[in-house]
């Protein structure tokens, strides 16, 4: 995967936080940290520096000022469906011989342990 992403400027952070702002729209930098199961430092030096790049809008939280959200630019959005593009032939593969109810449970699976991960930062 990283193979195919440094080909096209792009790392597999980076294509992450794009993904799940494609999927939640308008988000904080926290809850991108956590869906990205990533540190809050982390996550928040990427995103300024995709800001940077045009690919995603910050803003103040108009309810609480002390909260940044981030979203996808059109650019953003762009740049998403070209990463897409290029790694679809991979996402094939892996999936290759799986029904759709094996990959909607895998899916299941992987949300549960993504759940039991948060738990553990308790």
């Amino acid at each position: 995967m990283e193979r195919v992403l440094k080909k096209i400027d792009m790392d597999v952070p980076r294509w992450r936080i794009m993904m799940i702002l494609m999927e939640q729209h308008r988000l904080s930098i926290s809850e991108i940290a956590d869906q990205a199961v990533s540190k809050l430092p982390t996550a928040t030096k990427i995103l300024y520096r995709m800001r940077d790049q045009g690919l995603i809008e910050l803003i103040t939280s108009p309810t609480d000022g002390r909260v940044t959200l981030a979203s996808m630019t059109p650019q953003g959005r762009e740049r998403l469906e070209l990463v897409r593009e290029s790694v679809s032939g991979i996402f094939k593969r892996c999936f290759q011989g799986l029904t759709a109810a094996q990959i909607k449970r895998l899916n299941g699976l992987l949300e549960q342990l993504h759940g039991n991960m948060l738990t553990l930062r308790d």
